[in-house]
């Protein structure tokens, strides 16, 4: 009997932890959404960024206001002040650093599980932009080609029509018709 009471109350925590977990977080936290759908909603905004060079800046402003962090930054390097860092997947070592909270707070797992999703949506969308950059350069280049190409051609027939060029054409039918 005690074995069966055990079985429904773990099943019943399993069912309630979800419905517990948002009405903790909702209640107690103040967290008017999900982790899933803040994640969801950020991966979102990372994914509509679409200029490559502005790209990290608008990420750390992004994480920023999310998480409550005095700052974020984005490197190549760990930064040794940083409170918590986190490797960017797919990249050479770089890195996603974190700097205090706002108000002295620490990290709570809910703030480092958003920051691990950021860092593979910044990896994605990353990776992405610099896909289409590269395909952009190569539409560049190859109409660079063309428009040379279509000169050099253009300069080859206004040679064939230079004067001289119709001169001596003209002289030489004039000796074939003789």
């Amino acid at each position: 009997m005690q074995a069966l009471w055990m079985v429904i109350v773990g099943l019943g925590l399993a069912f309630m932890k979800a419905p517990v977990s948002r009405w903790v977080d909702k209640t107690f936290l103040g967290y008017t959404e999900s982790v899933e759908e803040q994640e969801e909603r950020i991966g979102n905004l990372v994914r509509q960024l679409s200029a490559l060079d502005e790209f990290e800046a608008r990420v750390a402003e992004i994480v920023s206001r999310e998480i409550g962090a005095d700052w974020v930054s984005i490197r190549r390097e760990s930064r040794p002040d940083a409170v918590e860092q986190f490797q960017i997947p797919g990249t050479t070592r770089t890195w996603l650093a974190l700097g205090p909270r706002k108000g002295a707070r620490s990290y709570m797992s809910r703030q480092l599980q958003l920051a691990r999703r950021i860092a593979l949506e910044l990896s994605v969308q990353r990776e992405r932009l610099e896909r289409e950059e590269a395909n952009r350069r190569q539409l560049v280049h190859e109409h660079e080609l063309r428009e040379t190409t279509a000169r050099a051609q253009m300069r080859a027939l206004q040679a064939q029509i230079n004067p001289h060029f119709l001169f001596n054409t003209l002289n030489v039918l004039a000796n074939l018709i003789h």
